[in-house]
């Protein structure tokens, strides 16, 4: 996905990971058999490598890359935060309700919110050029 990230633009290759993520987690729902669990498989971690991979670039297209560390650490480490009640959420959730039919759609419905916050981004970084006066 970063060679997609590099043609395409990392924001777009970003919404179309979005747009596989979402689309396997309703295939997902409908999964019934091996091959569409193995289907599932190849489209979530084909998505979701995706994610990684094209994170870091859009930070430095969105921020510059003078504190790009530091904002990629505290993107990370939110997103850890955010992520540790997953397995928790979803094993009280099928507890609950005997399959995990909702937490997969829960995380449809994020993923899909992602998309929509991807569709938004503007890099606030604009580069200053010699021409700038920076010499």
């Amino acid at each position: 996905m970063a060679a997609a990230g590099g043609r395409l633009g990392n924001i777009k290759a970003l919404s179309i990971c979005f747009i596989f993520l979402v689309s396997g987690l309703i295939w997902l729902q409908f999964s019934s058999s091996l091959w569409m669990l193995i289907t599932f498989s190849i489209i979530h971690g084909f998505a979701h490598g995706g994610v990684f991979a094209v994170i870091s670039p859009i930070l430095a297209e969105l921020f510059g890359t003078v504190s790009h560390g530091l904002i990629f650490g505290i993107v990370t480490f939110i997103s850890s935060i955010g992520a540790a009640p997953g397995p928790v959420t979803a094993g009280y959730l099928f507890d609950v309700y005997g399959n995990y039919g909702i937490s997969f759609m829960i995380l449809a419905g994020l993923s899909l919110a992602g998309l929509f916050a991807t569709l938004t981004l503007k890099p606030v970084y604009k580069e200053r050029s010699l021409s700038n006066g920076l010499r």
